[in-house]
Parts: C-alpha cells; sequence; structure tokens
C-alpha cells in the first residue's frame, strides 16, 4: 500500500516534468511537515474515534488502533476510484466483519456514527 501511495505522488511529477517541482520553492520546509503532520493527526483522531465507537457498539471488539486506521486510510484511496460513500461504508464495515467478526449491523452502524460526528 505504501508504493502505492508513493507511486500516486509520483505520477503527477512523472506527467508535468520535473520542472514543475520549481512552483514549491516558496513552501518551506516547515510548512510542509506541518501539512504532513497535520494530515496524520486528522486521520490518525478519526480512525481513533472510530474505534471508541466501534467498541461502545461491540464490546468485545479486539481490534487495534494500527488496524482501524489501515482500514479508513485505505478506504479513502477506493474512494478514489469507487463511490466514496460505498468504499467507506461498505469498506470499512466489511473489514470489521471479515477480519474481526464484528456483526455487519454493529460495524456499519459505526461507521455511520463516525461520519454523523464528522458534522459536528
Amino acid at each position: 500500500m505504501l508504493l502505492f501511495g508513493l507511486g500516486l505522488c509520483a505520477l503527477p511529477v512523472y506527467l508535468g516534468g520535473i520542472d514543475e517541482l520549481s512552483r514549491f520553492d516558496g513552501l518551506g520546509t516547515l510548512g510542509l511537515l506541518g501539512a504532513l503532520g497535520a494530515t496524520f493527526g486528522i486521520t490518525g483522531t478519526i480512525a481513533l474515534r472510530w474505534g471508541v465507537i466501534t467498541r461502545a457498539l461491540h464490546p468485545g471488539a479486539r481490534v487495534s488502533w494500527q488496524e482501524f486506521y489501515h482500514y479508513f486510510i485505505t478506504s479513502r484511496i477506493f474512494g478514489y476510484f469507487i463511490p466514496k460513500d460505498l468504499a467507506d461504508l461498505g469498506g470499512r464495515a466489511a473489514w470489521l466483519n471479515r477480519k474481526h467478526g464484528i456483526p455487519v449491523t454493529a460495524a456499519g452502524t459505526s461507521v455511520v456514527l463516525d461520519r454523523a460526528a464528522d458534522l459536528g
């Protein structure tokens, strides 16, 4: 999955040419690191929140934070190729059901509640 992500980052450079990178000269390293840190912070918080919701709905869930993070990020990547809601709801609920035996109703409800929390 990491190689896929790196390939997605390299594709625009390949298609646009290496000369196009000069447009980013004005961005400092601190700004880029800040953006990367904010991205990891936001996605990590969402994965943590989803984990808390899932464990509240299904107390016997034995899913690590890293697995929640992996399922969340992977469903977002699939959202680029298939409808986002299908990838998000279907993908995350299916992973919880297939890999961890969490009932589809609890898994689906946890995703819906997590998405509803985004509105807040």
